[in-house]
């Protein structure tokens, strides 16, 4: 009986050294927002959150990283605002400004998808940068975005009281 709990207990620290071994060592991290899958609209982070990666992945250049990022998220508990092939074309960062240039395939995103990828670039860039203004426009300019840290709301906890 010793030598089978034995055997089973070397079995299970072997399974779990196993494991150990699949996870990614982060050792820049970086905050990549996409829409949470599935959706939680009773959390601040329930549409919107952060799937973090490593930074050194990337290099030190925004653009690359930016692209990086486009491309979708890594992991099945998120999922891209992004049309398939939208590209970032250019990114400048002045003081506390990001302008963000993309591709005019962006321009296939209206109304809440629209914002939801605003906001989500935005971010990304925002823990990146540390800017809090960003200008979002696409190649030929058919879409011109202006938009602040500030505006963004992620959980609207306000309760409709009706009085009798």
């Amino acid at each position: 009986m010793k030598r089978f709990t034995a055997a089973i207990l070397i079995f299970s620290f072997v399974l779990i050294l196993c494991g150990c071994s699949s996870q990614r060592n982060v050792t820049e991290p970086v905050s990549f927002y996409y829409c949470t899958s599935p959706v939680d609209y009773n959390s601040p982070e329930g549409v919107i959150s952060a799937e973090v990666r490593d930074k050194c992945d990337c290099g030190d250049d925004l653009l690359t990283l930016l692209n990086s990022y486009i491309l979708g998220p890594e992991t099945d508990d998120f999922s891209s605002p992004f049309p398939a092939g939208t590209r970032v074309l250019s990114v400048t960062v002045n003081d506390s400004t990001a302008e963000i240039c993309l591709n005019d395939v962006f321009t296939a995103l209206s109304g809440h998808t629209l914002t939801v990828a605003s906001i989500c670039i935005c971010k990304t860039v925002m823990d990146v940068t540390g800017c809090n203004t960003f200008h979002i426009q696409t190649q030929n300019q058919e879409l011109d975005i202006e938009m602040s840290g500030e505006d963004f709301i992620f959980l609207d906890d306000y309760t409709l009281q009706i009085q009798q």
